[in-house]
């Protein structure tokens, strides 16, 4: 037995495995299952095998959903005559897109004003001053010089 198909794919992603049993005679019959729930699938096709016997083929194309993680499927190789089942699993990663992380920005509301009215060694009677708060959720910050209002972006 041997399953042949993609071992990672991507949310909505068709994916088709393949599965091939042993000889065997009688023919064998192919059955699917994911996570040992049936699937359907087109009738498997035999082939008469050089050594004896018959090879029996079967295939099952299915989507990656949304609540698909990591899925094992199974394929069964029936023998209804001899009374036997042969089986053969295998295991589809399912990638996920990392969600991105938002951008963080620093923010800084600045205030200023003057105070006081004394005389300064350079002739001015009041003193300027200025606070500022930091934010860290907008994508710029506002600083003042000579009375303007300025703003500037920083990524973080």
């Amino acid at each position: 037995m041997k399953i042949t198909g993609p071992k990672e794919s991507k949310i909505g992603d068709s994916v088709t495995l393949s599965c091939q049993s042993g000889n065997s005679n009688p023919k064998a019959d192919i059955a699917w299952f994911k996570g040992g729930v049936p699937l359907e699938g087109p009738p498997s096709s035999s082939l008469q095998s050089t050594d004896g016997g018959w090879t029996t083929s079967g295939n099952v194309t299915f989507r990656i959903e949304p609540t698909d993680r990591k899925e094992t499927f199974t394929c069964q190789a029936v023998n209804r005559g001899l009374g036997e089942t042969k089986s053969a699993t295998h295991t589809i990663h399912v990638i996920r897109k990392k969600k991105k992380t938002p951008r963080k920005f620093i923010r800084v509301n600045c205030f200023s004003g003057t105070f006081g009215s004394r005389l300064l060694a350079d002739g001015s009677e009041t003193v300027s001053w200025i606070i500022c708060i930091l934010d860290l959720s907008l994508g710029f910050f506002l600083y003042r010089t000579a009375g303007s209002s300025h703003h500037l972006q920083i990524p973080n």
